[in-house]
């Protein structure tokens, strides 16, 4: 059962990245972009005129995605510094804001056994999608079927309601 709890919201990770996509359809010529590491994001016309900007904290930098919803609402994951994890793509950190910069949401899920890292998906529902690196001790990899004796990263993907 578990097993197929986690294909199950794997799917719909992949189902929901297909779809915001969508979204940004849905306003023709127009594109949301923040650069990681960034403290803004910006709406652009196919003009390359800037038609709206979000300003944030310079303590919360952009990490590797920002995504924007019907009505103006955008999500974007945070380069949280001070995350036990490190390496390429580790967040630890996603905000929820509205379109005038007001942080809605601010959600922390990062210890020294988990961390978020490159995207998210938020979900009709209003919850929203988390990719999570998550330590496997030398123990469990190896009670898992490895040959190697080694701490391990694993993947998993969880669902969180604000």
């Amino acid at each position: 059962m578990i097993g197929s709890q986690s294909k199950l919201k794997k799917f719909l990770l992949l189902l929901c990245l297909i779809s915001i996509h969508g979204y940004g359809q849905k306003s023709p010529g127009q594109t949301l972009y923040s650069i990681g590491n960034s403290t803004a994001a910006y709406l652009v016309d196919t003009n390359g005129t800037t038609s709206h900007t979000w300003t944030f904290a310079s303590t919360s930098k952009t990490g590797y995605s920002t995504h924007m919803m019907p009505g103006g609402d955008i999500w974007r994951s945070i380069a949280r510094t001070g995350n036990s994890f490190s390496g390429g793509g580790m967040c630890g950190e996603i905000q929820k804001v509205d379109y005038n910069g007001n942080v809605l949401w601010d959600f922390v899920y990062s210890t020294s056994t988990y961390c978020t890292h490159h995207d998210h998906c938020p979900l009709p529902n209003g919850n929203v999608l988390l990719i999570v690196y998550e330590t496997k001790t030398a123990a469990e990899v190896s009670a898992a079927g490895s040959t190697q004796n080694i701490l391990m990263w694993s993947e998993k993907v969880i669902e969180v309601q604000p």
